[in-house]
């Protein structure tokens, strides 16, 4: 059984080391069943990751994705780490402005690791109701895929959709500009565990 792993610095590592991943941890707790791949790039949009997901979607059976922000751009090949990080705009918030576009103040996250590029201005400016709208209807066709195995937001379900969880809701409490620590993603990853009955379903797949 092959899994993949999508999603942003929260299963691809963040201020942790790979080690300290929930997927690591995961792949430790059954490393002759299942065999593990993480595709999860800090700072990577939803858009992005399945971009990725589409390209590599024949080499595993099932997968995991964490869904992100919305308004996050990201450009760039998988493959060029340097020039993704170039190229990427993360998402703004309803707090902090830090920049402004045609007078107004357009808020972004402070500790953004984007910059607010004009290709980012014209996407966002292009209409909000738009965004949302492909965000939305790419999180649903994610949901509904015949591989996934679990799909889930990190600190909100910005989609709006149902019966998908949230992880700072269902299992621990944290502020979305903060990340889990090493000993925290090992707890994840045992919920994450039981919510996939990876120790189940799958063994009974083999």
């Amino acid at each position: 059984m092959k899994i993949a792993v999508f999603g942003c610095s929260h299963s691809g590592g963040g201020p942790c080391l790979p080690n300290e991943t929930w997927p690591w941890y995961l792949s430790e707790m059954q490393p002759d069943i299942i065999h593990w791949h993480n595709y999860a790039i800090g700072g990577t949009s939803t858009q992005w990751q399945y971009e990725q997901l589409q390209k590599v979607y024949n080499r595993f059976d099932k997968f995991i994705f964490q869904f992100t922000t919305p308004y996050r751009l990201t450009k760039g090949s998988i493959n060029d780490a340097k020039k993704l990080k170039e190229n990427y705009i993360c998402h703004p918030t309803s707090n902090k402005p830090t920049w402004k576009y045609k007078g107004k103040p357009m808020p972004l996250m402070k500790h953004n690791a984007g910059r607010a590029s004009q290709e980012w201005i014209d996407w966002m400016t292009s209409g909000k109701n738009e965004i949302i709208k492909e965000y939305r209807d790419i999180c649903k066709t994610i949901i509904n895929d015949k591989k996934a195995l679990y799909c889930f937001y990190f600190s909100a379900n910005e989609a709006n959709l149902p019966n998908v969880d949230v992880i700072s809701e269902n299992y621990l409490k944290i502020k979305p500009t903060k990340h889990y620590t090493a000993v925290q993603n090992h707890g994840l990853a045992h919920f994450l565990k039981n919510e996939t009955q990876l120790g189940t379903k799958l063994y009974a797949n083999r």
